[in-house]
């Protein structure tokens, strides 16, 4: 079997675009390189929608609510280091939101808001205190305001819910023996 070279890893068949494709892409000084990550499209996987319970079908689901925008790989000396990795000081979050109000027309205008930015931070189990962080923003800032939407009724419940209520509603697996990451396909 031979491993797939960088130019072969996004083409037509893979329903995923490579990051150099994405239309929000941030570019980081922690970024891998750019062939060697991207984001399936959301059309791509089956969930059960309204129906299922009637016919056991799954329908392919919309287009993705959030985009990814930026990942980072690091390792970190300290282990503590991995943590919260978007608070610490000269973070590209913070200094694109420093960046925007200096760049506002007067001290009366309106500033513009920071994104609302989805961070998730996975920690790879080695010696080296790897963390891998991926950042998601609205492909549409509006559609987060649409509250009649059972998703993002889902969503803002998840966000202001317990860890407890995150946890039941996160479905994430994980089989380290055969793979770790995100399943697109829950058990039926």
């Amino acid at each position: 079997h031979v491993a797939p070279q960088p130019d072969d890893v996004f083409d037509e068949d893979t329903n995923a675009r490579s990051a150099d494709e994405l239309p929000m892409l941030v570019k980081t000084e922690a970024m891998p390189p750019l062939h060697s990550w991207g984001e399936p499209y959301g059309e791509t996987f089956f969930v059960r929608d309204r129906m299922y319970m009637h016919d056991r079908k799954k329908s392919a689901s919309q287009p993705n609510i959030f985009s990814l925008v930026a990942a980072d790989f690091r390792a970190f000396e300290n282990p503590q280091e991995q943590f919260h990795v978007a608070a610490r000081q000269g973070h590209w979050l913070k200094r694109h939101a420093q960046r925007q109000q200096s760049e506002a027309a007067d001290a009366t205008a309106r500033q513009p808001q920071q994104p609302f930015t989805f961070i998730i931070n996975i920690l790879v189990p080695s010696l080296n205190n790897i963390a891998f962080t991926v950042y998601y923003q609205p492909s549409d800032p509006s559609l987060l305001q649409r509250t009649e939407l059972p998703e993002i009724r889902l969503f803002w419940d998840w966000v202001n819910g317990d860890d407890e209520f995150r946890n039941e509603v996160l479905a994430f697996f994980a089989d380290t023996a055969a793979h770790s990451f995100p399943s697109n396909r829950a058990p039926d």
